[in-house]
């Protein structure tokens, strides 16, 4: 019977980094990215769900993040099992002593445990704000939180099949004040809202869409706020 060493154990859990020399760059083989979903394409259409309003931007255009319902694949139909699966694995005890991280790096996917449901979600590190504080984009709903690190876990590569779910969209409509993006988000929160792309985005911009909710322009009923 073969034993791993204490030095592999270490460097297996991240714990440790083996360096042949000082001077030479060791590569990450444990890095991994999501995959992604196709560009929205101008001019198509879509059915979506809200999954974040993100604060409103210094240009004043409403940004949200949003889930595609109208795929042929119907992947976001498919996240509820996956988080299913990252709970009961991840939820066992000395769940942080088997997959905890012993660091942690912006870009590095990881499980996160959301301290309000206590659900498990797929994450992505932003940043390394202080201390023990790490900031992680939940790469399927769009939101950003600020959580420390030991409710960080190493994602397995089976929950990293479904490509990050998270679409963030801007509305192409100028808006002032926190009583219109109340109001925005409860006419367009838990409903199926048809999108369309009126202008592509790209590395630097975000698509421009229109929302719709039963045929009714959301975009529109902004423009009545507008000063």
């Amino acid at each position: 019977m073969g034993y791993t060493s204490v030095r592999d154990v270490l460097v297996l859990s991240g714990k440790a980094v083996f360096y042949s020399s000082p001077y030479t760059t060791i590569p990450n083989v444990e890095e991994k990215k999501y995959k992604q979903l196709p560009s929205l394409m101008d001019g198509s259409v879509h059915t979506v769900m809200l999954s974040h309003l993100h604060k409103l931007s210094h240009q004043q255009l409403p940004q949200l993040s949003v889930q595609l319902l109208s795929d042929k694949d119907k992947l976001a139909l498919q996240l509820p099992s996956l988080m299913d699966q990252m709970g009961e694995v991840y939820g066992v005890k000395r769940s942080e002593e088997l997959w905890g991280l012993g660091r942690c790096w912006p870009g590095m996917v990881c499980a996160v445990r959301d301290s309000r449901d206590k659900m498990w979600y797929r994450g992505e590190v932003g940043s390394i704000v202080k201390g023990r504080m790490v900031r992680v984009k939940y790469v399927d709903f769009g939101n950003t939180e600020l959580v420390p690190d030991h409710k960080l876990r190493r994602l397995f590569k089976d929950f990293m099949v479904l490509p990050a779910m998270a679409t963030r969209v801007s509305m192409e409509v100028k808006v002032e004040g926190a009583e219109v993006m109340a109001m925005l988000k409860e006419g367009i929160d838990l409903v199926d809202l048809n999108m369309k792309i009126v202008k592509e985005g790209s590395e630097e911009l975000l698509p421009m869409v229109e929302l719709k909710v039963e045929g009714n322009s959301v975009n529109n009923r902004l423009k009545q706020f507008v000063c």
